[in-house]
């Protein structure tokens, strides 16, 4: 999977003569980290318990960049009255970075003192060799622009960020 993708975690549970397992809870680590209930490792104290039903427990997230250097998860069933506690086998997982490309283009080749000049940056998602300005969605997304290496400032001297809209 790559950042932005959503992944489901499925547990399957099943007691020792075969049966499927209908009741209890099941929290997933990933790199040995405890996910929360906000899907995610950050924004939240409370773990995430996924209920267990027919046999199995399943949840799906959408990955961040907090998981870009994930290589494992596993299941851990908190037990009940009925089942004692028991934990899966360690998986393997891969979450990847998303490839971007970028063009630059402004409204004008040659600019006079006075006149105003527009640049715009399209960013496209070429992850797995597509191309969409359909881009993930991610909180702190921006862009910034050099003019013969120096970065372009605003009014207060802090460094112009532009919002990324529909790529």
């Amino acid at each position: 999977a790559s950042v932005g993708s959503t992944v489901t975690f499925t547990a399957t549970l099943k007691d020792s003569t075969g049966a499927n397992v209908n009741n209890g809870l099941v929290s997933f680590k990933v790199n040995g980290v405890t996910l929360k209930d906000n899907g995610k490792f950050t924004g939240s104290t409370n773990p995430l318990k996924v209920y267990v039903s027919n046999g199995e427990a399943i949840t799906t997230i959408t990955t961040d960049l907090s998981m870009k250097n994930v290589k494992t998860f596993t299941a851990s069933y908190i037990g009940t009255n009925i089942y004692n506690k028991s934990a899966s086998n360690t998986a393997k997982a891969e979450i990847n970075l998303r490839t971007a490309s970028l063009t630059v283009t402004s409204n004008t080749k040659t600019i006079k003192h006075g006149q105003t000049l527009t640049l715009t940056a399209k960013i496209y998602d070429t992850t797995n060799g597509g191309r969409t300005t359909n881009l993930v969605k991610y909180a702190d997304e921006f862009v910034y622009f050099k003019v013969n290496n120096i970065t372009l400032k605003d009014s207060k001297g802090q460094m112009l960020k532009v919002k990324i809209v529909n790529g």
